[in-house]
């Protein structure tokens, strides 16, 4: 049996050695989540402990073993290697674990909050890599805000929510590093150990891979419903080489596209306010109104929302009938999937019914959500989890063990 209280135990000796006394064997499903968060609390605690120690070692003279604990003001240029050899890390991971620790000097909230196990290191890096081109002040402006949610929150939605409030209050940095991120475009390509390879193409224009993947989707879904037998992934992998090697027989068919959100006076040049690439995440100012002229004959739709609260009031369509209001209003409401940590934009999902009609749920926004066909079909009607909806945008899982995972609709 699991100690009562051990959710709430900070990381420690004590909880170290209570953790290797317990056969998880021993543990039913509900106790084994609690079990598995506590040894992560436990397991960044001493990542944390780790990456400052990287900066100690950093600023270490060269020494003999009984050496007393000098440290030296400049960083030695040379502690990678030390690193890579000691940790048998490729330079270019030695380099990465050198740069985080400095990151994390830096934000010392960030720190903390590793060390006492309120986020793991994946959300620690995301944090760290946001704020990069931030000065230290605003940098720990920004890490002080997100600290907050992060602990319930994913490292796509930290992400998102960093890069949308940077590039709404810090637009020259946000700029700059995308203008520092373009230079940086390139084509690698790899093997892997199956004999297969990836073809990567990194630090791409944003607006291009999303008219990129929505034409392989395009071309994709028609060859499925024309009687492709093929998985869908393995069809949008044959499209995407065969329009590389310019086998155009696939290319009939509707350019591909992307769906901007942008406020108004951002798209007319009286505010920087960042946009937002549907499926993409928040993007600078100049970028949204670029896509938005570059699509200047297409359908628009619009959103007013409340001033305070951040929520559509009111939806419609500048040209041709949108598919229903109540579609519109609930992809406003929530751009992606309500499940806590989907990433599926909403326009990809299905418009599900909270409490299911069959059962006396009404068709109306506030019984309506996002989910897409694994979480709609598989998880909430196939795996017994539960699905609340208390007030508009918020929606409450029970998984099948017991535990509660809350999703709320991101401030507008």
């Amino acid at each position: 049996m699991l100690p009562e209280g051990i959710e709430e135990r900070a990381p420690s000796a004590e909880l170290a050695f209570l953790l290797e006394s317990i056969e998880d064997t021993d543990l039913n499903g509900y106790e084994l989540v609690l079990y598995i968060q506590a040894i992560r609390r436990l397991l960044a605690h001493f990542q944390a402990k780790a990456y400052h120690a990287i900066v100690e070692l950093a600023h270490t003279p060269p020494c003999d073993p009984d050496d007393p604990p000098d440290r030296t003001e400049v960083p030695d240029e040379f502690i990678p290697d030390e690193l890579s050899a000691a940790l048998r890390l490729t330079n270019k991971a030695s380099h990465m674990h050198l740069d985080l620790a400095f990151a994390l000097a830096r934000l010392p909230a960030v720190w903390e909050a590793l060390h006492s196990g309120r986020i793991d290191i994946a959300r620690t890096k995301v944090i760290c890599d946001e704020t990069v081109e931030l000065d230290d002040d605003a940098a720990r402006e920004m890490a002080d805000w997100i600290l907050g949610p992060a602990p319930e929150l994913t490292t796509s939605q930290i992400g998102r929510r960093l890069r949308h409030r940077i590039i709404s209050e810090f637009p020259d940095a946000a700029r700059k590093r995308h203008r520092r991120g373009l230079e940086d475009r390139k084509v690698e390509a790899r093997p892997n150990p199956d004999g297969t390879a990836d073809l990567l193409g990194r630090h791409l224009p944003l607006e291009r891979v999303g008219r990129i993947m929505d034409r392989i989707e395009e071309i994709s879904r028609r060859l499925k419903r024309s009687g492709d037998h093929r998985p869908i992934d393995q069809i949008r992998a044959d499209v995407y080489c065969d329009l590389l090697e310019g086998r155009n027989h696939l290319a009939a068919g509707r350019a591909g596209g992307v769906k901007i959100s942008v406020d108004l006076e951002t798209l007319l040049g009286l505010a920087d306010e960042p946009g937002e690439l549907d499926g993409w995440g928040p993007v600078i100012a100049d970028l949204a109104r670029y896509v938005a002229r570059q699509n200047s004959d297409g359908t628009w739709e619009f959103e007013i929302t409340d001033p305070v609260t951040g929520l559509p009031v009111v939806t419609g369509v500048t040209r041709r009938r949108p598919t229903t209001g109540q579609r519109r209003h609930v992809e406003a409401r929530n751009r992606t999937c309500a499940f806590p940590t989907c990433p599926v934009p909403a326009h990809r999902c299905h418009l599900d019914h909270t409490v299911d009609h069959h059962l006396g749920g009404p068709t109306a926004v506030d019984n309506l959500g996002p989910l897409c066909p694994r979480h709609h079909l598989r998880t909430k009607h196939g795996a017994g989890w539960d699905l609340e909806q208390p007030s508009p945008g918020t929606f409450v899982w029970t998984s099948p063990r017991g535990h509660r995972y809350v999703l709320r609709a991101p401030p507008g």
